[in-house]
């Protein structure tokens, strides 16, 4: 078994059992299209192997080749403080597309009302 450098602790976002039988770490920059595309695996993942899994999210924002991704990873931890995380990584993932043409701006109205609903109450 691979030791992490930095051990799992009350800082990460976690989904599953602490004690399950397979830890994924995924370290991630939200405008980056390959962890975009690596959300729908994972999400697969979660599906197949259920409570054999532990799920762990660190944001790792590439700043000097994303300038979008450390403000969607703020975003992200100032709505951890609030209990939803996950609601907001799943928004900043799948806008991704959308940082990815640097329209995080323009976004649909749509997309502006569910933020507003899910994290400005």
């Amino acid at each position: 078994m691979t030791q992490l450098i930095l051990p799992i602790n009350r800082r990460d976002h976690i989904k599953g059992p602490r004690n399950a039988p397979v830890t994924l770490v995924e370290y991630a920059d939200y405008e980056c299209p390959y962890c975009g595309q690596a959300y729908w695996f994972v999400k697969d993942l979660e599906q197949s192997l259920g409570d054999l899994l532990c799920f762990v999210f660190r944001n790792f924002p590439l700043a000097n080749v994303h300038p979008h991704a450390e403000h969607a990873a703020e975003a992200a931890e100032a709505s951890g403080a609030q209990g939803k995380f996950w609601r907001c990584m799943i928004v900043c993932l799948s806008i991704n597309r959308r940082f990815m043409t640097g329209a995080w701006w323009n976004m649909p109205r749509r997309l502006i009302l569910m933020y507003l609903f899910l994290f400005v109450r």
